[in-house]
């Protein structure tokens, strides 16, 4: 699956993870990370915190972010937010 466009032009650099459908998403200032199910925002680190969205979507997105936990290190700051929240942050 190609890299979505939109992401790119947005944001510093796009990755895919294993996980096909997982984008993960590095802001220029190269701490901030953004994760992407398909073409949806799902969850923000930031200042080592991370923000996961409480909407849910399918199996397989409530699989990405089980795999977001684990990427980054299932941080005690974890966060459940709206999704209004995860969705501000993809617009900064």
């Amino acid at each position: 699956m190609p890299v979505p466009t939109s992401l790119s032009i947005r944001h510093n650099k796009v990755k895919q993870h294993k996980a096909q459908s997982l984008y993960i998403v590095t802001r220029d200032n190269g701490g901030d990370r953004l994760y992407y199910s398909y073409l949806t925002p799902i969850a923000v680190f930031q200042d080592g915190k991370l923000f996961l969205t409480n909407k849910w979507y399918s199996v397989t997105t409530t699989k990405h972010m089980s795999t977001v936990r684990k990427l980054e290190g299932y941080p005690t700051d974890t966060i459940s937010v709206e999704q209004a929240v995860i969705d501000y942050q993809t617009n900064e």
